[in-house]
């Protein structure tokens, strides 16, 4: 998603610089303003890629280095706080929001309790959990985890594809809306 931002914006400095040298009274501030916004369309377009790389390499870290512990499952939530749209009636096995998996584990060197979350599941794990889980800890920083979830099926870690043009329809939006402007100028 953002990605097409960034390309709108870009799009969107392009056709502003293109306005501000037509004209000589407002020439300044369309090349500024352009220049903006080629500016924040390039660092949307270039960072959304590199924080998923940040993000498949801490995953990868933790995998790799760090110490297996087995936690005790203490339930299962609806995370309201992802609502994916068109994929299914709200909060069914099809939903909207995912489950999460919730696990404690106490530290036996500081007796501290520590609480775990799973990744988002698209379908409810309610009948399928087992007592203890693994996960996969930083030793100095038990903050920086990763539950194993294997016991369930692929399918219910895979987050839900929505048909149709449900993510695009904004973008083709706005560079509508970006064209009547340029033609309207």
């Amino acid at each position: 998603m953002f990605i097409y931002l960034g390309i709108t914006f870009i799009l969107m400095g392009l056709l502003f610089i293109d306005k501000g040298l037509k004209y000589e009274s407002i020439r300044t501030l369309f090349l500024l303003m352009g220049a903006f916004f080629i500016l924040l369309g390039t660092l949307f377009v270039f960072l959304s890629p590199f924080l998923k790389l940040i993000r498949v390499i801490k995953r990868s870290t933790i995998l790799l280095h760090n110490k297996t512990i087995q936690a005790q499952v203490t339930g299962v939530s609806i995370d309201y706080r992802i609502k994916l749209k068109g994929a299914g009636e709200w909060n069914t096995s099809t939903g909207q929001s995912p489950y999460r998996i919730h696990a404690k584990w106490t530290h036996p060197h500081n007796n501290r309790t520590y609480t775990f979350y799973s990744g988002s599941i698209w379908t409810d794990p309610s009948s399928l959990l087992p007592s203890h889980v693994d996960v996969k800890i930083n030793p100095l920083n038990p903050n920086w985890y990763q539950m194993n979830c294997n016991f369930l099926h692929r399918s219910a870690l895979k987050t839900p594809s929505v048909g149709g043009l449900g993510g695009i329809f904004p973008f083709l939006m706005a560079w509508g809306m970006l064209i009547y402007m340029y033609i309207k100028m």
